[in-house]
């Protein structure tokens, strides 16, 4: 291959990875706020997938790949790890499938991008929470499915990377 043709197809598994976890996490937030839960029909094979890209992208150029691969697992360790802190804190809180959307989204959106990600989503579910307990429609104790806010979490962190 040549450089133009390995970069071309980096950018390619790129795109796809951006492409597979929006529409991923569209689902998991329509699900999430429907029935307040993450299948893990869903989880497991997008979490697959993302191997199969990382060997083309092998196959497409080493080094680029390698940086793939190390910021998608970098990204996976920092949300899930984050996540799975805060449900042993919060106990019954927050969902272990919460845990596993975070874990996927850092796999995708890797580490250069997944904090983007989370504080995004963590300050926008904040922000909403504040104005519904205000207008009496939510109660400090009454919890939220964190996917929705996640997937806008994702949507920022994948423009700001762009602009």
């Amino acid at each position: 291959m040549t450089a133009l043709s390995e970069s071309l197809t980096i950018e390619i598994i790129k795109t796809a990875m951006a492409l597979i976890i929006l529409g991923t996490m569209a689902f998991l937030a329509y699900t999430d706020k429907k029935e307040r839960r993450i299948p893990n029909k869903v989880l497991g094979p997008v979490a697959l997938i993302w191997p199969m890209l990382m060997a083309i992208a092998l196959f497409a150029g080493k080094e680029e790949a390698y940086d793939l691969i190390i910021k998608g697992i970098v990204g996976a360790l920092i949300a899930g790890g984050a996540f799975l802190l805060c449900y042993i804190i919060v106990r019954g809180k927050l969902g272990a499938g919460d845990v596993k959307m975070a874990a996927l989204m850092g796999l995708y959106l890797g580490s250069d991008k997944i904090a983007t990600a989370l504080i995004a989503g963590i300050v926008i579910s904040a922000i909403y929470s504040v104005i519904m307990i205000l207008a009496k429609k939510l109660t400090v104790k009454d919890g939220l499915p964190m996917a929705p806010f996640l997937f806008l979490g994702t949507i920022i962190a994948l423009l700001y990377t762009i602009v």
